[in-house]
């Protein structure tokens, strides 16, 4: 089907079935039979006016055998609809089962992101407490290393303090014991100073040598 002649006066598909009598259906079965000339269009077909001649020349059996086609179409129509059916009931439940498979999964999906909410959740919370852990353990040393730390200095100052009061109690010690021995010295001096004094029979009387 080729385009149309400059020259030709061509009609739409529906308007040549209105003028020769005839419905848009059977017209259509003549171009797809090659008994009557058709252009295709961007909006369907277009027939030459010429070929409302051949309309005539198909006589009596070109109606006949459509009209015997009709009523095979017809005959055929109940049973067509039936496989038509069952073919979109076959297709609905296919549909249905492909709905409840997607829906399953959606589900499978939905317990798999819960599932892994609660260990996100089940972590953040061993974590917290971790951290919790963490802080009062960090406290607990930088209260202890506090407390040695003031012990340490506690027990410098104590020993600087003893060694402070070792000195004093040694100087002391020191001088008490110059002190002694001068005393003792200046004793023996005044017991030779006596002896030499005192007569020996003197002496003798007391037990003195």
């Amino acid at each position: 089907m080729g385009e149309p002649a400059h020259t030709m006066t061509v009609i739409s598909l529906e308007e040549f079935a209105e003028k020769c009598g005839k419905s848009p259906r059977q017209v259509r079965r003549y171009i797809a039979d090659g008994l009557i000339q058709a252009f295709r269009g961007k909006h369907g077909f277009t027939i030459p006016l010429e070929e409302m001649s051949k309309l005539g020349s198909l006589g009596r059996n070109s109606d006949r055998s459509a009209d015997t086609n009709m009523s095979e179409e017809r005959t055929e129509g109940p049973s067509a609809g039936r496989t038509m059916s069952a073919d979109m009931m076959t297709a609905t439940e296919m549909a249905l089962a492909g709905l409840r498979t997607a829906q399953e999964q959606t589900a499978q999906v939905l317990e798999q992101l819960r599932v892994a909410q609660d260990l996100r959740e089940r972590s953040e919370r061993q974590l917290e407490l971790m951290r919790g852990e963490y802080r009062q353990a960090q406290l607990a040393l930088t209260e202890t290393a506090e407390s040695l730390s003031q012990r340490e200095a506690q027990w410098r100052q104590s020993e600087a303090e003893l060694r402070v009061h070792n000195e004093q109690q040694m100087a002391l010690w020191e001088a008490e014991k110059a002190e002694i021995l001068k005393d003792l010295e200046t004793s023996r001096k005044r017991v030779h100073w006596l002896e030499k004094r005192v007569p020996r029979w003197v002496r003798g009387l007391f037990g003195a040598k």
